[in-house]
């Protein structure tokens, strides 16, 4: 019912003010939730779908596509959402011809007359589609872009769109950029942490290889009891650094052939002590502390360097532990020879009530033991990566 006190024009112009801050007030929480979510550190993938899903609601549109190539060497990274059904081919071509338009340019690519882009039409096969892009910037460099897509007929794309979306493509390129220098970060560290563990194993020619191939078994275990990503990555590294505290041990006891004296003996055991040290200087390691300090303790109170027993064993210990005592039996060392893996297995099982914690040994168990042992063999070739998400995550 009409207001008495307003006129009709008056009426109008209050109806559409309050259309225009609805719509701003859902594009404001949008980009709100945007920012919270970078914040959340959660997989980019996540975040974008999360994020092509509110901003087609807003902007009635009926898919995005995300394409972004760092360099020419690079491959690009391609990510889509979405009602209109968009093949890899044409998601792919779209991204590559609509980037090549975007790198003269800082301004969006707005197309509503495709027939003036033959390279689109053939793509495409239409004429009938709206095209809204926007570049992707990283580093000062245009390193991809943002484009959305509309069917003809819906409502054309506005310059409200246009600013939503140059939003969005800021978000996305800081988030990328933020990403591009993690990962020199992490790739520097990774190669600390490979120098490390290549100076450890380097001191007794025979346990070379030995750490990789504990941190390979530990993730398996980790994974077959479905622990989450981070905690697998975790476990990885721990498994890869468990004896980093020898690096401090003079080689004559490290690689000596007859029995140890005691002294000789509690300095070996000194090891996890050592190695706990190392990891606590460095802030993102100290989640894999229990990894290295616990992983020669026994469910039955007979290891070091505490003695625990049972469920006072953190389970990172008792992983490290199971792996590292399953690849000592399965290599050959100066005081014993190998066995097979079918044999180490049972020599496993007949002890695990009293040395291991009986779930983790059925893990292992679990595992494929021939896929294992084939993984195991090609560590060499396949130069294993050092996961690093576990380092950087939250769970």
């Amino acid at each position: 019912m009409r207001n008495m006190y307003l006129s009709q024009s008056m009426e109008d112009e209050i109806t559409a003010l309050s259309e225009q801050l609805m719509i701003s007030y859902e594009e404001l929480t949008l980009i709100y939730k945007l920012s919270e979510q970078l914040q959340q550190r959660k997989q980019f993938r996540e975040l974008f779908m999360e994020c092509a899903n509110d901003l087609q609601e807003l902007i009635n549109a009926d898919s995005l596509i995300l394409f972004v190539k760092p360099n020419s060497k690079s491959k690009p990274i391609v990510m889509t959402a979405g009602s209109f059904p968009l093949s890899d081919e044409i998601v792919r071509t779209t991204g590559a011809y609509l980037l090549q338009r975007c790198q003269h340019t800082d301004k969006p690519i707005l197309l509503t007359d495709l027939s003036a882009h033959p390279e689109l039409v053939s793509i495409f096969n239409t004429v009938l589609l709206n095209v809204l892009a926007w570049p992707i910037v990283i580093n000062n460099q245009q390193a991809g872009v943002l484009i959305v897509l509309q069917r003809s007929g819906e409502d054309e794309f506005d310059s409200t769109d246009t600013k939503l979306i140059a939003t969005i493509a800021r978000h996305i390129s800081w988030f990328l950029e933020n990403r591009m220098l993690i990962n020199d970060l992490e790739e520097l560290l990774m190669g600390l942490l490979s120098s490390l563990v290549n100076v450890i194993d380097a001191k007794d020619p025979y346990t070379r290889g030995h750490s990789q191939r504990v941190a390979l078994i530990a993730m398996r275990i980790a994974q077959t009891l479905e622990l989450s990503q981070n905690e697998c990555d975790r476990v990885y590294l721990a498994g890869l650094l468990h004896d980093i505290g020898k690096i401090g041990i003079n080689d004559s006891i490290l690689s000596k052939p007859g029995k140890l004296t005691n002294k000789e003996f509690k300095t070996i055991q000194n090891h996890t002590l050592v190695g706990a040290k190392i990891i606590s200087s460095l802030k993102q390691l100290k989640s894999i502390i229990p990894g290295v300090l616990y992983h020669h303790e026994r469910y039955d109170g007979s290891g070091y360097p505490e003695g625990l027993r049972g469920g006072e064993i953190p389970m990172m210990g008792m992983i490290v532990g199971l792996a590292d005592c399953f690849d000592a039996i399965t290599s050959d060392r100066t005081y014993h020879k190998a066995l097979d893996f079918a044999d180490a297995i049972d020599e496993i099982r007949s002890t695990s009530a009293s040395l291991f914690d009986p779930s983790i040994v059925a893990a292992l168990m679990r595992y494929d033991i021939d896929q294992l042992r084939y993984e195991l063999t090609t560590i060499p070739e396949t130069k294993t990566p050092i996961p690093l998400t576990g380092l950087f995550a939250e769970d």
